[in-house]
């Protein structure tokens, strides 16, 4: 299968810059969203997200409390990649506490690429998740998003990268990050690229 994901960021970069149209609208490709029919159903919301970004926009925000799976999960896709500041942004906030990993971490890093410092401890968690997810193809452990969000959004390393040997303890370095959020928690600050601790 062709990768259609690579990363969040990159994604919302193409869904920003527009593009071509696509053969459905926004609203057809998130509540017709199949799991079983991944590819073609991804590729049917990726077009739909870059031919018109904010009527993705709107039509996630109409499907986001959908009672089907495959819709709620495409909506917060969609969503994760178009919110702006306000009520799309707002929206994603209480998927931070969705039962799904996939839900956490779309609305984790789509908060924290958007200088919202609440995403930071859903990624802290899942430092040492193998569970994989559905928003990457291949889908990829939620460690490894997390990791490398962690990794770009904050000028922090605490056990992150591989250290000689290619090695990395997910649990010890969860703790470390804990630690971290414990004691700095009020003093994060985004500076329009990343997240530091303030003075």
């Amino acid at each position: 299968m062709r990768r259609i994901v690579a990363t969040l960021v990159l994604l919302a970069a193409s869904a920003c810059g527009g593009g071509a149209g696509s053969s459905g609208s926004a609203d057809e490709a998130i509540a017709g969203f199949d799991a079983a029919q991944a590819e073609p159903s991804l590729h049917a919301l990726y077009d739909a997200i870059r031919a018109d970004s904010a009527e993705a926009r709107a039509a996630a925000l109409e499907h986001l409390g959908d009672n089907e799976r495959d819709v709620r999960w495409a909506s917060a896709f969609a969503l994760s990649l178009t919110a702006e500041r306000g009520e799309s942004l707002d929206a994603l906030r209480p998927l931070l506490r969705s039962r799904g990993l996939d839900e956490r971490l779309l609305a984790a890093g789509a908060l924290a690429f958007n200088g919202e410092k609440a995403g930071l401890p859903p990624l802290i968690e899942a430092i040492t998740s193998t569970e994989l997810l559905r928003f990457e193809d291949p889908p990829r452990p939620g460690w490894h998003y997390a990791r490398s969000t962690l990794i770009q959004l904050t000028d922090e390393d605490l056990g992150l990268l591989a250290r000689p040997g290619g090695r990395w303890d997910p649990e010890e370095t969860q703790a470390r990050w804990k630690a971290w959020w414990r004691r700095n928690e009020a003093r994060v600050a985004w500076t329009g690229e990343y997240f530091t601790v303030s003075p």
